[in-house]
């Protein structure tokens, strides 16, 4: 079947596509309703949060890297188990 050999030459390609739409984006996690970024602003902006801006976004970026980071060790779990043949 072409099928599972397609799939294998495809996983990296579809790995590296994913990885960068979570780079690029604001990684909405319920559509309109909850958006890290726009989350920190608004804890900035409230009296009652006193937080400095700096460790807000730092962790708002730390969670992006966790994404990204164990999203690429998934994909390259995937390209190992898979060998494809060249």
């Amino acid at each position: 079947m072409i099928l599972p050999q397609a799939i294998r030459v495809v996983i990296p390609a579809l790995a590296n596509t994913i990885i960068v739409m979570i780079k690029n984006t604001s990684l909405v996690l319920v559509v309109g309703l909850f958006d890290l970024i726009s989350s920190g602003k608004a804890a900035l902006a409230d009296p009652v949060w006193p937080s400095p801006a700096a460790e807000t976004f730092l962790f708002i970026g730390a969670i992006f890297f966790a994404l990204s980071f164990s999203f690429a060790r998934f994909a390259d779990f995937l390209e190992r188990r898979g060998p494809v043949a060249r």
